[in-house]
């Protein structure tokens, strides 16, 4: 309930700009394949595999698509409650764009292999708040995942963790209430599993 990942794929050539478009969720967009171009508040960004993103409720957008072939992307969006889990209150980009390194191209590509597994609770989850924390940090200054500092001590976290797994709490089903019930953000919760027993 908290994210939708959908595949988006543009196949007309549009060289001119569209109609302009207000969408009310917060998103991040990563080109898979081809290239377009995305304007906001009238500046206009190319978009390819090379460069994503981030998108704001309200913001009005338009397109342009001048490469023969089409596009294909994956579209992230996110609810205004994980939006604030990943960017901190009120946070907004301070750039609409965001370099795709080798690091977030293998974040993006890890989301779309754990898809596969059909465990969204969990698997699909855990990669997604990699690639946003990789995506977010690039384009809200300041964004840092909530509460991890290295060298914490997470053997109280990760105990509380397993024994509301071992009791099946209902907030145990997922990453994300999980880490609401225990009052921490879900990357903290996700890091602090790998660091104290190795595994996710």
């Amino acid at each position: 309930p908290d994210f939708r990942i959908t595949t988006a794929s543009c196949r007309d050539d549009h060289t001119r700009w569209s109609h302009t478009e207000v969408r009310e969720d917060y998103r991040v967009v990563l080109v898979r394949r081809g290239r377009f171009r995305r304007q906001v508040a009238g500046a206009p960004a190319e978009v390819d595999p090379t460069t994503a993103y981030l998108g704001v409720p309200g913001e009005e957008e338009r397109f342009a698509h001048p490469a023969a072939g089409g596009d294909e992307c994956t579209s992230i969006s996110l609810t205004p409650t994980l939006w604030r889990a990943v960017a901190g209150e009120d946070a907004r980009p301070a750039r609409q764009s965001v370099y795709v390194d080798a690091r977030l191209d293998l974040a993006h590509r890890r989301v779309l292999a754990s898809a596969h597994t059909g465990d969204v609770d969990h698997a699909v989850t855990e990669e997604l708040l990699g690639l946003l924390f990789a995506t977010v940090g690039q384009a809200v200054d300041g964004a840092v995942p909530t509460g991890v500092r290295p060298g914490r001590d997470e053997g109280p976290l990760v105990a509380a963790a397993r024994q509301a797994i071992t009791e099946a709490h209902p907030a145990s089903e997922g990453l994300l209430p999980l880490a609401e019930l225990l009052g921490v953000s879900p990357y903290r919760l996700s890091r602090a599993f790998t660091r104290e027993l190795g595994v996710s």
